[in-house]
């Protein structure tokens, strides 16, 4: 899958890095128009140095001080900056007492060029190649040729198996899209290229899937800003001023309307939240399709919480995944959707074997987009 970073993201993507022989100090007592002898120093908050998200020349920058973020200065980029250092023009006396220094936020906060200027650099949008695999799932079953012909007192007995035996292969199925781990990624990027990994002891791929647990887990850990949220949570000093500011992280990017789905632990915690402080507008149990849910009501976006009878439990009960469904896709391969496929048994056996078989798998896209809560 390639994916389109959103400029939001490139926004507020740039820092202010220490570097010899480049600008430390002078803004705030130099005139407006002093064009700096030493370049600025700059580096993407994920630390990446990729040509396609340099700055660019005639881009007005605004820095923030971040000892004291009432000071600011306005800069001018000139000619064509290097993936880490551009020159730069006052456009403004800075603030006075503005002091640059490494960590302080680049914004980038439009573009200005002179009359009669020519045509500007052109413009190749961010691709991110991110691999995702699909999972061989098979639930088999048997029943003798004996049973099978026996009556018994609670129906066809043949059905009675064949029926949960559905049952359970559509749970390996959604517990593979929360816990899973793709195999063929490494161990610092589920999402990277299959190589040698994705064989397992065979001279046949065994590949699996990823799920959205360890895929946020490993957003939140190694994507720093532009990652997803992995939050771990007391529930004994969990405050709802806390809870107002997790939402805004989860809303940060993507939909205003996300949904959990979580254990009742986590649905339990939230409406007793809702009671002992009175401040949380949850809203009553509804119906979505068949399925009763609560909706959790923010200022920075609304939170619906859908009960998985899968996550219960000592521990998963208390889990929730806070997801974009925009940004997420089950995928089948072609031709190879659930099916059932019937009597597998070795020939001259006295018994009926089937087996439910399925590939599929889960894509996940911009993680940024998705969270995880962990209570406790």
């Amino acid at each position: 899958t390639f994916e389109h970073r959103s400029a939001y993201l490139e926004g507020f993507s740039f820092y202010a890095s220490a570097a010899a022989g480049y600008i430390t100090t002078g803004m705030s007592s130099s005139a407006a128009g002093t064009l700096f002898a030493s370049k600025l120093s700059y580096q993407k908050t994920d630390g990446a140095a990729d040509a396609v998200s340099v700055l660019r020349g005639g881009e007005v920058l605004q820095i923030i001080d971040t000892d004291d973020v009432s000071k600011t200065a306005q800069l001018l980029v000139v000619g064509t900056p290097s993936v880490s250092a551009c020159s730069v023009r006052l456009l403004g006396p800075a603030t006075w007492g503005f002091a640059l220094a490494a960590g302080d936020p680049i914004l980038i906060i439009g573009k200005a060029h002179e009359e009669g200027s020519a045509k500007t650099a052109g413009f190749s949008d961010e691709l991110e190649t991110t691999w995702h695999s699909t999972q061989i799932f098979k639930t088999e079953y048997q029943i003798t040729n004996t049973q099978k012909a026996t009556s018994t007192w609670g129906g066809n007995e043949y059905s009675r198996i064949r029926a949960l035996k559905a049952k359970e292969h559509k749970i390996n199925i959604e517990r593979a899209g929360l816990f899973g781990r793709r195999l063929a990624g490494t161990v610092a990027n589920p999402f990277s290229a299959p190589g040698t990994g994705d064989i397992a002891g065979s001279t046949f791929p065994l590949r699996t899937t990823n799920g959205v647990f360890p895929v946020c887990d490993y957003s939140a850990t190694l994507q720093a800003y532009a990652g997803s949220r992995a939050f771990k949570k007391s529930k004994s000093t969990y405050t709802f001023a806390q809870w107002v500011d997790d939402m805004e992280e989860k809303f940060e990017f993507g939909a205003q309307k996300k949904y959990t789905f979580c254990g009742m632990g986590y649905v339990s915690f939230f409406n007793k939240m809702s009671m002992d402080e009175g401040m949380i507008q949850i809203t009553p149990v509804v119906k979505i399709f068949g399925v009763d849910v609560n909706e959790l009501v923010s200022p920075a976006g609304r939170e619906v919480l859908v009960w998985d009878p899968l996550l219960r439990g000592t521990y998963y009960k208390d889990m929730g995944a806070t997801l974009d469904l925009n940004n997420i896709r089950y995928m089948v391969l072609n031709g190879r959707d659930t099916s059932l496929e019937m009597n597998v048994q070795t020939p001259g056996d006295d018994k009926q074997e089937d087996q439910y078989l399925t590939e599929c798998g889960f894509k996940f896209m911009l993680t940024e987009t998705n969270s995880i809560t962990r209570l406790y």
